[in-house]
């Protein structure tokens, strides 16, 4: 009897992406760049204009590559023999450290992350290269504000970095001043790590997670990012709320990637960390899941933040919120068709 084959259902979902990908940004990007590069002169004359839902497609090129991005990279992985690596890796991982360890691991992955993508998108602004990327710049003219850095560090340290924070002064403390009370911090540190909320927030299997589970968590994630951050944007800039809260994000008009997370802890911690949290809670995730869509994220934050273009008009829609503190409140564009605050890029409906 002829053994039936089996269908990898993820190999195929990640090949699709890949080629669902390509095309949107080769193919089709070819046809609609023929029109030139888009600058901050082009798109003037169209950002007041309130464009109608039969005219904006509801998922824009940007929302399109926050959807497969995920299974995409996942099925190149698949195709280069990276899930194989990525397995033997794991399970070394697993076997050497404590859960403890690896939720430690993924906290300190995830601020050097944010710090890398971010400063190596500064470093586009400083030197202007390459050229490719910079000519994309939504506003060219766009100096850093390096007497700003410091208080932007400062609060980065807070919302970004503040349990490594704490963790080393716990450790500075014991070594200098009190070993009893570095102690005492450390150990109530651990009590928090080991807490029965946090642990829900995870969970260590010696497998790693399946492409479709991870997409499915991703998109789960996406859906709540979206949501959560638009409503709690359109709060933030309430009269009360922008004056005591929102207005420190808003110091920089033309924002480049290092200050995405550059805000209020009060609002980093409803509109970044939140859809994070409520997703983790209700999911429980395999780590390596909540590592990607934590990811993807910042990812996200971090290009609509830098004003680059590259990967297409519909990314540099929250470069004009902060240029005009108008519309565009929402990090994808789906809320913000829907309630009709969406701000268009000029040719943003000529690449759907």
């Amino acid at each position: 009897m002829a053994k039936t084959k089996h269908i990898d259902v993820g190999s195929v979902v990640g090949s699709c992406s890949i080629a669902f990908l390509f095309y949107q940004h080769y193919i089709r990007d070819k046809r609609s760049r023929k029109v030139g590069i888009r600058s901050k002169s082009d798109l003037n004359n169209e950002q007041s204009v309130q464009v109608s839902k039969a005219k904006e497609p509801l998922l824009d090129l940007m929302t399109l590559d926050c959807i497969f991005i995920v299974p995409a990279l996942l099925g190149v992985g698949k195709i280069v023999g990276g899930e194989a690596i990525l397995r033997k890796a794991w399970t070394a991982i697993v076997r050497r450290y404590s859960e403890r360890d690896i939720f430690r691991g993924y906290f300190i992955f995830t601020v050097v992350f944010y710090y890398g993508l971010s400063c190596t998108m500064m470093l586009v602004d400083i030197f202007k290269r390459p050229k490719q990327l910079h000519d994309t710049k939504y506003q060219p003219d766009m100096r850093i504000q390096w007497r700003k850095i410091p208080k932007v560090l400062l609060f980065l340290s807070m919302n970004t970095a503040g349990p490594l924070m704490f963790a080393g002064f716990a450790k500075v403390l014991e070594t200098t001043v009190s070993k009893n009370l570095g102690d005492k911090l450390w150990s109530f540190m651990e009590r928090i790590e080991d807490s029965p909320f946090v642990k829900r927030m995870y969970k260590v299997d010696k497998s790693i997670p399946s492409l479709l589970s991870l997409w499915k968590d991703s998109m789960i994630f996406l859906a709540l990012y979206e949501g959560i951050s638009y409503h709690t944007h359109v709060m933030l800039h309430l009269p009360f709320f922008y004056k005591h809260v929102h207005k420190i994000h808003h110091e920089w008009t033309s924002p480049i990637a290092l200050t995405a997370a550059y805000a209020h802890p009060f609002e980093y911690a409803i509109s970044n960390v939140s859809p994070a949290l409520i997703a983790s809670l209700l999911l429980k995730p395999h780590i390596l899941t909540l590592s990607t869509y934590s990811m993807l994220g910042m990812i996200i934050t971090t290009l609509i933040h830098c004003g680059y273009g590259f990967f297409g008009d519909e990314w540099i829609s929250h470069d004009i919120h902060h240029e005009t503190f108008r519309g565009n409140y929402g990090f994808l564009s789906i809320l913000d068709k829907l309630y009709g605050t969406y701000k268009p890029t000029k040719y943003s409906s000529t690449r759907m």
